[in-house]
């Protein structure tokens, strides 16, 4: 703890359940963090700064956290459909900062709301809304990340249709901590659907298997919860076809408040994909 301090100053230290947690100011500060470490056989490991880690560790580990002055603040480029979030930012806090705009983020995953982006990286958890809207790989433009000798690095592209070589962010989706210190995550966004509708039903998923490929279905006892979205005529063909299924259903919610519930719903109650294994449990809000 004193050798940590000494180089990165005064209460840039404290303890986390046995670890010395760091949290790391600017890159000249992540260069003399991995120096040390280095030198002393120390084991860096990227943490968001939530709940302890919930693994065993190596005795002689270092809990590093992006500041501030890596990670600045939320930067969104309605223009060119992305944005740029810091590591540690809670996707629903990132969610509610594009309400009221005409963009959003059709993501979410159970217990996901809480989690910090970069952690969502790193765990690279199934997406409820990926029947229209893909995984999150089809999400991640580029990212920022502090590699082994303490410098930062930045990854990716900022257009949906940008080729110039090997994209080195899809190396961190599943990496677990594994491939650096992320410190920034660019996230494609979308425009918000001309038409959005939220149901709940009673029955099997399969029995809503002619609704369309586009449309979001996930089951969990004896319960379906069903989304879809985009021009109106469309939604109501969907529409018409669940009440094949279910006569009598009725729309829960509709517009932005059917993507809000239906992200609401998958994350709060342990809900899978249809016809899917069940996700992994919940994990603590980490990097890896």
């Amino acid at each position: 703890m004193a050798e940590l301090e000494r180089i990165l100053g005064a209460g840039a230290v404290r303890d986390v359940a046995g670890w010395p947690a760091v949290a790391l100011a600017d890159e000249a500060g992540a260069r003399a963090l991995t120096a040390l470490c280095r030198e002393r056989g120390w084991r860096v490991h990227p943490w968001a700064g939530g709940e302890p880690p919930s693994q065993n560790l190596p005795a002689q580990t270092v809990l590093a956290t992006p500041g501030a002055g890596l990670m600045g603040e939320l930067a969104v480029a309605a223009d060119d459909y992305y944005c740029e979030a810091p590591a540690t930012m809670a996707l629903g806090d990132l969610k509610r900062s594009l309400q009221g705009t005409s963009l959003w983020l059709p993501f979410a995953t159970p217990a996901g709301a809480a989690r910090a982006v970069a952690a969502l990286v790193a765990r690279y958890p199934p997406n409820a809304f990926a029947p229209a809207y893909g995984e999150l790989h089809r999400f991640l433009f580029g990212l920022s990340f502090i590699n082994d000798d303490g410098e930062l690095v930045a990854t990716g592209r900022r257009a949906i249709k940008g080729v110039a070589g090997y994209d080195l962010s899809k190396l961190f989706l599943g990496s677990r901590g594994r491939a650096g210190l992320i410190t920034r995550v660019r996230l494609r966004l979308f425009a918000r659907p001309g038409e959005a509708v939220f149901w709940r039903a009673r029955g099997a998923a399969a029995a809503a298997a002619e609704a369309g490929e586009r449309v979001c279905r996930l089951a969990a006892d004896g319960e379906t919860l069903i989304y879809a979205d985009g021009h109106p005529g469309d939604v109501d063909v969907v529409a018409e076809r669940l009440r094949d299924a279910w006569p009598t259903l009725a729309p829960v919610s509709r517009g932005d408040d059917a993507s809000r519930d239906f992200a609401a719903a998958v994350t709060a109650l342990p809900y899978r994909p249809a016809d899917e294994p069940p996700a992994a449990p919940p994990c603590s809000d980490l990097f890896v």
